[in-house]
């Protein structure tokens, strides 16, 4: 009876429904205390889900962009959003979607570490689970509707050799995302490498329900949209996007469509000769499939940061024997070690995992964007109510305008695209958003095309500099200086 007892006493963390209650409490600790944090796009996801009726369409906010008014690509995105607004404000409804994100990322990460890892139940995995998310979470606490493809790997993995499970898991996610057939093609393919053709078919079969749905509701305009964005990829290069720049310098000047294709090359040749590995470790192939996504793109790498310290924590013994000293090594298993003999003095190792999220949670309040959000306040003001604003670049600050003040309208949108048959005016365009930028003229023939009532000149660019005269003489007006803002409003041309 005796031993009984006291195994029990000493389960308490072995419980997954334990785990779970913390991580709930652990993710409200991160959100709040997060804030707004990584400023992105999100903040305009928000503001169209909350106030459809001033927006009304992506290319009604965006003049000449890549999307079209009759039809919005991350419509479940934002009917999930509305859903949320309906019980929280416009103010705080960003802490309860990071709340319930991270209690997704925990879970997940933590089956992850005990089926795929091997690792063992106990409130060790816990701290792993925190430090993981810590470290990984910059794309999934930004309010983007991608945070789903991450999401949707990570439950993947789990729902090895499920036929079922697989095939609802792509059609629900893929339905939710115009771009699905990137990351369910990936997971698709990483099956199929290892000969898990169950798995494989589940997905395809899921992708394909998705594909109907998508065309269902947007029918053309859906397939324009990818088309539009694909090309959109071939109008970034020479520009600063930073999150769509490859992830390693060098590989910037080659085309994006030769790396990508040379990569998924690469991607075959090492999923062979490593075939064993993987079929132990498809997380590790699944990295290795989306390679041509994270090395051509940085944006992609973020959003799998996740599963990257995932992997290095599955194979840090390995690794550590490769590339740590004997002292070093010897330093963590002692760590190790004494951590363990904690696990059956239950008090002890709660306060200490309590401590642990509280320290942890705190550290991205740094990172809270409120501060931002004061300083484009100045959006707010009724002189730029349903105006058409002109920038000299893409910049975050479109998002926290829009936020602010969702009857504006932007150029450039969020993506680089001009989608135009004016092949003068879209070459002005471009060249706007270069470092060397264009002269006074060219900057007021583009503003009164696109219908601009302000042009706002961003001083980001040292060789880009125009002079204030000049840009009166062409009916550009400055009003103000702001930060490093200079604002000019734009006077109509006579007809």
């Amino acid at each position: 009876m005796y031993k009984t007892a006291t195994i029990r006493k000493s389960d308490i963390w072995n419980s997954l429904y334990v785990r779970l209650l913390f991580y709930f409490f652990a993710a409200t600790l991160f959100a709040y205390f997060g804030g707004l944090s990584f400023s992105d796009d999100g903040l305009r996801h928000i503001a169209f889900a909350a106030h459809k009726e001033i927006m009304h369409s992506w290319a009604d906010v965006f003049p000449h962009s890549l999307f079209f008014k009759e039809y919005d690509p991350w419509w479940p995105w934002h009917g999930i959003l509305r859903f949320y607004l309906s019980f929280f404000s416009y103010s705080t409804v960003h802490i309860a979607i990071n709340t319930s994100v991270y209690f997704l990322l925990f879970a997940l990460i933590d089956r992850l570490l005990v089926r795929e890892g091997g690792f063992k139940e106990n409130y060790l995995i816990v701290i792993l689970v925190l430090v993981t998310v810590l470290f990984s979470d910059i794309k999934y606490v930004n309010l983007r509707p991608d945070l789903l493809s991450g999401l949707f790997l990570m439950a993947g993995l789990l729902l090895r050799k499920n036929f079922w499970g697989l095939l609802l898991l792509s059609a629900l996610y893929g339905s939710s995302y115009y771009l699905f057939f990137l990351y369910t093609g990936a997971l698709a393919l990483t099956y199929l490498l290892i000969g898990e053709r169950k798995s494989f078919t589940g997905i395809v079969v899921g992708s394909l329900v998705a594909l109907l749905v998508h065309l269902y509701v947007g029918g053309e305009y859906f397939l324009k949209t990818v088309l539009y964005l694909l090309e959109d990829q071939s109008l970034r290069e020479d520009l600063e996007v930073n999150e769509g720049k490859p992830l390693f310098g060098f590989l910037g000047g080659i085309n994006y469509f030769v790396l990508v294709t040379f990569l998924l090359g690469l991607v075959v040749l090492l999923a062979y000769r490593f075939s064993r590995y993987f079929k132990k470790r498809p997380l590790a192939l699944l990295l290795l499939v989306t390679s041509p996504l994270w090395m051509a793109q940085a944006r992609y790498y973020y959003l799998l940061k996740p599963l990257f310290f995932l992997l290095f924590v599955m194979e840090f013994q390995t690794l550590s024997q490769l590339f740590l000293s004997r002292k070093v090594r010897y330093f963590f298993m002692r760590l190790i070690h004494i951590l363990k003999n904690l696990q059956k003095k239950n008090i002890l190792t709660t306060l200490l995992l309590l401590y642990t999220a509280v320290v942890l949670g705190t550290v991205n309040m740094g990172s809270d964007n409120s501060k931002t959000l004061q300083q484009d306040a100045f959006y707010k003001q009724k002189r730029f109510d349903g105006k058409t604003i002109l920038l000299n670049g893409l910049s975050a600050e479109i998002y926290f305008a829009l936020y602010l003040n969702p009857t504006l309208h932007f150029v450039p949108s969020c993506s680089i695209g001009w989608f135009e048959n004016n092949k003068k005016m879209k070459k002005l365009y471009i060249e706007m958003q270069k470092e060397s930028g264009i002269d006074e003229a060219q900057t007021a023939k583009l503003a009164h095309y696109v219908g601009a009532s302000y042009y706002i000149h961003i001083m980001h660019n040292p060789k880009s500099n125009l002079s204030f005269s000049k840009m009166k003489k062409e009916g550009l007006v400055p009003v103000e200086i702001l930060h490093d803002r200079v604002i000019f409003k734009v006077i109509k041309e006579q007809k």
